[in-house]
């Protein structure tokens, strides 16, 4: 479902921003820059609005040994 507060609508212009000019965007970014702990939900709704994103996974071990992974969106192409 497509949240359509306008907390969320703020926080998908400012992602979008910043894809436009960086090429790309990772959780902890969007957190520490534009307070946005749902980015995959934000992702979701900008490739509802027809903007293509691309999902890549960065692997990761912790200081403990622990593997991990996160995403990073990139932006493929700017809506027509």
């Amino acid at each position: 479902m497509t949240d359509t507060s306008a907390k969320a609508q703020s926080q998908k212009a400012a992602i979008l921003a910043h894809l436009r000019q960086h090429g790309y965007i990772d959780s902890r970014t969007s957190r520490e820059l534009y307070g946005c702990e749902a980015l995959r939900s934000r992702i979701s709704d900008l490739r509802k609005a027809g903007h293509e994103i691309e999902t890549r996974y960065v692997r990761f071990v912790s200081m403990f040994g622990h593997g991990g992974r996160y995403a990073v969106y990139y932006l493929s192409q700017l809506k027509k």
